[in-house]
């Protein structure tokens, strides 16, 4: 019987009668004398070692191999000595030494860290900045308002009722802003006019089969040529209430443009709102023309830009002649 033959005759024997054991270990029993020859590992003896092996999963292994132990310094145990001393006279730390050295850690790293921002220690050139940044604070808001920034926070009215209490307390100062009243800017009076205008369009309904100017229409955006109404006749009468006759005739003349250019309603009755606007702007424009007292070269422009309007609406041709007048009596 050859030696590969007994060796494989042996490893048999001890797997039956010998299942305690490990057939690895009894694999290697069998072939360590010095009698025992390297032979090739059989498909058995390999499915053998594999059985043997401890199964775990690749997770654990991973976590085994590459995770560093955590320790938990809370669950060690602070009853026992700091201490031991072995009976070669060496001085051994044990596990409370090694939980006080990493406490003393975490209270050096966390010592930086505090509730209060004053206390907590940071770098001077940081102390040094906020305290600068605090000190400019302190200035700017120490700085007084100026008296143009506080005037702008005022209402219309309260401008007015000021400027008469200072005129009515200094009575010379009269004739001075009498002079130094600039000409009214007209500009926010056209922008209010022109969003009522925009919101009688937004307002129309989207007819696709029918006119878009017929009575229905016309309820639909009813409360928006009212507001246009009011406020086209009211801001031209504030305007001549404060004697600027001139920018009275500005705005007439802007504000005649902005209503033609509204819609014109299929029903007559619907377009009575349209012209009492035409109307009233005519009534005012003779006021200012005859109020007025402009220079010869005005006057012309003036005129030029009615005999326009007049295409629009012939209520406004009275007034040419009001403005013919007024430059005859200029030389």
């Amino acid at each position: 019987m050859s030696q590969q033959t007994l060796a494989h005759f042996v490893l048999e024997r001890n797997i039956r009668h010998s299942p305690r054991r490990s057939p690895l270990r009894t694999l290697h029993t069998s072939l360590s004398g010095s009698d025992a020859v390297a032979s090739p590992m059989s498909p058995d003896e390999e499915v053998i070692r594999q059985r043997g092996q401890i199964r775990t999963s690749p997770r654990k292994r991973a976590f085994q191999t590459s995770t560093p132990a955590i320790t938990d310094i809370g669950l060690l145990d602070t009853s026992l000595d700091t201490s031991t001393t072995s009976s070669s006279g060496s001085h051994t730390p044990t596990r409370k030494s090694a939980a006080d050295g990493v406490r003393k850690r975490l209270m050096l790293s966390t010592s930086y860290i505090s509730s209060d921002p004053e206390d907590s220690p940071c770098p001077k050139g940081l102390t040094q900045s906020a305290a600068k940044k605090r000190k400019s604070n302190k200035g700017t808001s120490e700085m007084p308002v100026s008296i143009n920034k506080r005037l702008s926070a005022l209402s219309s009215e309260q401008l007015t009722e000021l400027l008469g209490n200072l005129i009515n307390k200094h009575p010379d100062l009269k004739e001075e802003v009498e002079k130094s009243l600039p000409k009214p800017d007209i500009g926010h009076l056209m922008d209010n006019l022109e969003y009522f205008r925009k919101n009688i369009f937004k307002s129309l309904p989207n007819s696709r089969w029918g006119s878009s100017r017929d009575a229905f229409c016309f309820r639909r955006v009813k409360t928006h040529v009212e507001n246009f109404k009011s406020t086209c006749i009211s801001q031209g009468k504030q305007l001549q209430d404060a004697g600027s006759w001139e920018a009275s005739l500005e705005y007439i003349l802007q504000a005649w443009e902005c209503v033609g250019n509204t819609p014109d309603w299929d029903n007559v009755a619907h377009n009575k709102s349209k012209e009492m606007c035409f109307r009233n702007l005519a009534t005012q424009c003779k006021k200012s023309i005859k109020e007025s007292s402009l220079d010869k070269d005005a006057y012309i422009s003036i005129k030029d830009r009615l005999e326009e309007a007049v295409s629009t609406n012939n209520q406004i041709s009275p007034c040419i002649e009001i403005v013919d007048k007024k430059i005859q009596k200029i030389k």
